[in-house]
């Protein structure tokens, strides 16, 4: 399975890749990107399975070419926010998000919505 990382903080990034090989989920690529335009060219490129896009990294400008990509090339998202209000849970729900996650992470949710 691919997984691209849209997260804008590198060390968050980072985090969640080791998390990944830590524990030994079943995905085989990782790619990481830490703006939208990386995340869409990424998106195009690769098709991954799953997704994990930070919702406050998509400016309001380019909330509808982000969303139509992901809907196009992701199979399964997984949306982060540091903001636990509605405007971001419908943001989720617009993605047809399998889950939202609110920072800080913790691991064990990460891992059980990574699987």
């Amino acid at each position: 399975m691919k997984l691209v990382i849209a997260e804008r903080d590198h060390n968050e990034r980072e985090a969640i890749r080791w998390l990944v090989s830590a524990y030994s989920l079943p995905i085989e690529q990782v790619y990481t990107a830490a703006t939208v335009e990386e995340m869409r060219a990424l998106l195009e490129r690769e098709a991954p399975e799953l997704l994990y896009v930070e919702l406050d990294m998509i400016p309001y400008e380019q909330w509808g070419k982000a969303t139509s990509c992901i809907r196009l090339f992701c199979q399964r998202v997984i949306a982060v926010t540091a903001e636990a209000t509605f405007a971001r849970a419908k943001q989720a729900i617009d993605l047809q998000c399998v889950d939202l996650l609110v920072k800080p992470l913790e691991p064990a949710k990460l891992k059980q919505a990574l699987r």
